[in-house]
């Protein structure tokens, strides 16, 4: 990587085109203004791949990739974003999609309206498709509504924990979420109920944790568990999955080498059959080999930049 006296990046070349002699090779280069922003990023064949342009408080009024999407940003006074416009159609003159934005004396978006037409650069949208929301006392928000009537309710606990999220699903149907916590806050159980037409329907999550916060277990509302262990180092060693009314007791068991990569996974059964798979790694902890419960090795290659070169299958298939 290459900087400028002021510590911006300006070029970063990559290990295959690096040249130790000369210091050198092509790479991304980024430039930037007077005040240190950047203004374009080039590919290393010198292909434009980004420009960016800044109002006077730093924020981006019009950013352009390499393929001409353009994007235009317009802010209020108070620097909150409030309009937006995306070009859709290269024509003469061109053709936006416009997105605008309202806000509360907090700064809370209060509005999303979306252009329903395409329109000019200056233009303004016939119609618009809103999205309406709105906050309780402590700015979380609470309501979330549209012009077609789908309609998202929030209630919070003291600790600003969500214990209620309510949903309109079809006209007198609500699908209701209860959430309870712990004095940790950490979820302990999800309830979600069917309410409308007949009687409601409540399905129910529990949760159980370990001192360190790490979930322990989970039982389902159907009744079926699923048990989890962990090491000093909270990297999870097993998991059992437990469903008595249909004889499901399966247990999967890991373990690491001291960079916590899974070196082993091991499927164990009821009737005592074990399933192993293992993984080894290079030195930049790469997985390099992995080998099936059949004894099948997969090897994976890669470049100087640790990207996947070549995988190449127990046969010796490369795809």
């Amino acid at each position: 990587r290459f900087y400028d006296a002021d510590g911006n990046m300006i070029k970063q070349v990559q290990p295959e085109s690096y040249d130790a002699d000369s210091d050198d090779g092509n790479g991304y280069r980024y430039a930037y203004d007077a005040c240190g922003r950047m203004t374009e990023v080039q590919d290393p064949e010198g292909n434009i791949l980004h420009t960016y342009e800044y109002n006077g408080h730093g924020q981006i009024l019009r950013e352009v990739d390499g393929e001409g999407k353009e994007v235009i940003y317009t802010y209020n006074d108070l620097g909150w974003k409030i309009r937006e416009q995306i070009k859709v159609q290269e024509t003469d003159p061109a053709l936006y999609r416009v997105i605008a934005y309202t806000y509360d004396s907090q700064g809370n978006k209060v509005e999303e309206a979306y252009g329903q037409q395409e329109v000019e650069r200056d233009g303004e949208p016939d119609g618009w498709h809103r999205i309406q929301f709105s906050y309780d006392k402590n700015n979380h928000l609470n309501v979330v509504k549209d012009d077609f009537g789908a309609k998202m309710r929030y209630d919070y606990d003291c600790l600003g924990n969500v214990t209620l999220e309510e949903r309109v699903i079809a006209d007198g149907v609500h699908s209701v979420i209860h959430y309870a916590y712990n004095k940790n806050g950490w979820l302990v159980q999800r309830t979600e109920e069917i309410q409308g037409n007949g009687p409601v329907q409540a399905a129910v999550t529990r949760y159980a944790y370990d001192a360190n916060g790490n979930l322990t277990k989970i039982t389902t509302p159907k009744g079926s568990e699923i048990h989890r262990s962990y090491d000093a180092d909270d990297r999870l060693t097993e998991e059992r999955v437990l469903d008595r009314k249909n004889g499901i007791d399966r247990r999967v068991q890991y373990a690491y080498d001291a960079a916590g990569n899974v070196l082993k996974q091991a499927i164990l059964g009821t009737d005592g059959e074990c399933l192993e798979s293992s993984t080894r790694y290079d030195l930049k902890d790469r997985a390099t080999h992995r080998t099936n419960p059949a004894g099948g090795v997969t090897r994976y290659l890669y470049d100087r930049n640790d990207r996947l070169r070549k995988e190449i299958s127990p046969y010796g298939y490369e795809p």
